[in-house]
């Protein structure tokens, strides 16, 4: 978990670095960035398919919990629920 604490930090700075060169017009700047960021964000995918598939879960519990703890969902429902 550490390691995507630490990945998390350096994306934002990697995003302030790119952020700083397109605001000075270094392209070359923003290009060591950009492919900072890019190898930062394929480390944290499987972050983000977590953080996916919790919110896919509370959107499913609430869904069945508003709907009088009726599990017979939809095929819309369900797949509403995925992209939600």
């Amino acid at each position: 978990m550490t390691e995507q604490l630490e990945g998390i930090e350096d994306l934002e700075d990697d995003i302030n670095d790119w952020k700083e060169g397109y605001n000075n017009k270094d392209f070359n700047s923003m290009e060591k960035a950009y492919k900072r960021i890019q190898t930062e964000i394929g480390k944290l995918v499987p972050l983000e398919n977590t953080l996916n598939n919790a919110r896919t879960i509370e959107t499913l519990h609430n869904l069945i919990k508003n709907n009088n703890q009726d599990f017979n969902l939809s095929k819309e429902e369900l797949e509403l629920a995925k992209k939600l």
